[in-house]
């Protein structure tokens, strides 16, 4: 090989890196862009997944609450049942069917619930 074709051999190597050097700074610069342009976008979507997280808890918690409300507002109305039987019966001595309605309403309910 002469000094003129390893010249020429060097010079196509090194033309050869320099494009390959220049098509993968354009691809990096390209994907540095597009992440860029991207990042909102993806801020946004981990926000909403976030949000949509909280949500459901927040569902399940106000579902709990309403189960307990429901709950407390069957035992109010049973208590109240059993006092309107208790001061009837204080109030004519006669109303032992009243009361024996309310204590099988209270056991029925305390059995349900266990």
């Amino acid at each position: 090989m002469t000094p003129d074709g390893m010249v020429q051999a060097f010079a196509i190597v090194l033309g050869l890196l320099l494009a390959y050097n220049t098509i993968m700074s354009a691809i990096k610069n390209y994907l540095e862009a597009r992440k860029r342009r991207n990042a909102p976008v993806d801020e946004l979507s981990a926000t909403v997944a976030a949000h949509t997280k909280m949500l459901d808890r927040d569902n399940k918690r106000i579902q709990e609450l309403d189960e307990r409300l429901g709950a407390v507002e069957k035992e109010q109305t049973i208590l109240l049942r059993a006092m309107g039987a208790s001061i009837s019966h204080a109030l004519n001595g006669n109303s032992h069917d009243k009361l024996e309605k309310s204590q099988t309403e209270i056991e029925e309910y305390l059995y349900s619930r266990k």
